[in-house]
C-alpha cells in the first residue's frame, strides 16, 4: 500500500508484531474481519462513539466516587478497544481498570488522563486511516 509509510508515521501499522507497539494495528483486525474494509469502517465508527463515551462516564464515575462503574465503564473500553485493535488504550484502560479494583485511588487521575490521551490519540488515527481509505478509493 502506498500509504504505509505515512500510516506508521502516525502509529497505524499495517503488519502485526512491529518493534513498537502502534496505536491501531489494522492487519490483525482487518483479518479477523476477512478483510472486509467497508466492516472494518463501520467497527471504527461505532468504536469511536463508545470510547468517547466511555471515557467521559469514567472521569465522571471517578468524579463521583462511584468506583464500581467506573471500573465496569474501563473494562468495556478495554474490551471494544481489544476488537479494533487498539492495544495501547486497551492497556491503558486495563491499568486503569486495575488500579481502581485494587482502590489504588492516588493513582487513578494520573491514569485517567493518560487513558484520555491515548484515546484522543487512538481517534486520531482512526480518522487519519480512513482518510487514506478515501483517498485511495477516490
Amino acid at each position: 500500500m502506498k500509504n504505509s509509510r505515512i500510516l506508521g508515521m502516525l502509529g497505524i501499522s499495517l503488519e502485526p508484531d512491529t518493534a513498537e507497539t502502534p496505536l491501531l494495528t489494522v492487519a490483525g483486525t482487518l483479518e479477523r474481519l476477512s478483510g472486509d474494509t467497508e466492516l472494518l469502517a463501520d467497527l471504527f465508527h461505532l468504536f469511536a462513539r463508545s470510547a468517547e463515551k466511555n471515557v467521559g462516564e469514567i472521569g465522571m464515575f471517578l468524579a463521583h466516587k462511584d468506583l464500581t462503574q467506573a471500573a465496569r465503564a474501563a473494562h468495556a473500553l478495554k474490551g471494544s478497544a481489544s476488537t479494533v485493535g487498539a492495544v495501547p488504550l486497551q492497556q491503558a484502560a486495563m491499568a486503569l481498570e486495575q488500579a481502581i479494583r485494587n482502590r489504588e485511588t492516588d493513582r487513578l487521575a494520573l491514569l485517567h488522563a493518560e487513558l484520555k490521551d491515548v484515546c484522543e490519540q487512538t481517534l486520531a488515527a482512526i480518522r487519519e486511516y480512513q482518510a487514506g481509505l478515501s483517498m485511495d478509493s477516490g
